[in-house]
């Protein structure tokens, strides 16, 4: 069956990043983002987060169900390995373009995103694909969710050997864990203030 993306997306998505984007860049970097012309917006992917609360406060097996979501995120591939990607929040019958990457973060989500998608394109059951990002322990992944869950990361802010490496979700789980418990606890008080 494959991989499937959420359908319940804002339809005006696209017309507010290229709002968003005419408002931001002057035009001639406008023109070099966009190719020249409309912008190339995939399909929009759910974008979750996970705290570090949830990551400690939870067993292992259950930390995903914690996992919450923020966003829609739309990869903008330029071709030649660069990209970028804008994430749109629809609240209160507005639809806002929150952020906008063009680092190499974006191209690397965009090498995930397509690891993870034919790592299940074969497979009988139908997969969620999302992505997921744990700021609190410097780790996102695109996360194929389904019978089975698999997470291919793509920024690793611990520079460990994890970028770009299918991980099955027992393993995913226990690596959140295990960077929670190394966290500093002076970053639980800046969590703790943000969440409150």
């Amino acid at each position: 069956m494959g991989v499937r993306i959420r359908d319940d997306a804002p339809g005006d998505a696209p017309l507010a990043i290229n709002r968003a984007l005419e408002d931001l860049v002057p035009q001639p970097a406008f023109d070099s983002l966009s190719g020249g012309s409309v912008l190339d917006l995939s399909q929009p992917i759910a974008l979750y987060s996970i705290g570090l609360a949830d990551i400690r406060n939870h067993n292992l097996g259950d930390i995903l169900s914690h996992a919450t979501f923020v966003s829609w995120r739309y990869l903008i591939d330029q071709g030649s390995g660069g990209g970028a990607y804008a994430d749109v929040r629809h609240n209160n019958d507005e639809t806002k373009l929150v952020s906008l990457s063009t680092s190499k973060n974006a191209a690397a989500l965009i090498d995930a995103a397509n690891i993870a998608v034919d790592l299940v394109a074969d497979k009988e059951d139908e997969f969620e694909f999302r992505i997921i990002d744990a700021p609190a322990v410097k780790l996102s992944s695109a996360w194929i969710s389904g019978t089975e869950n698999f997470f291919v990361p793509y920024i690793d802010g611990l520079k460990s050997d994890l970028l770009l490496k299918v991980i099955p979700q027992h393993a995913f789980e226990e690596e959140l864990t295990r960077r929670a418990e190394s966290s500093r606890p002076a970053q639980d008080e800046e969590l703790s203030q943000d969440t409150n």
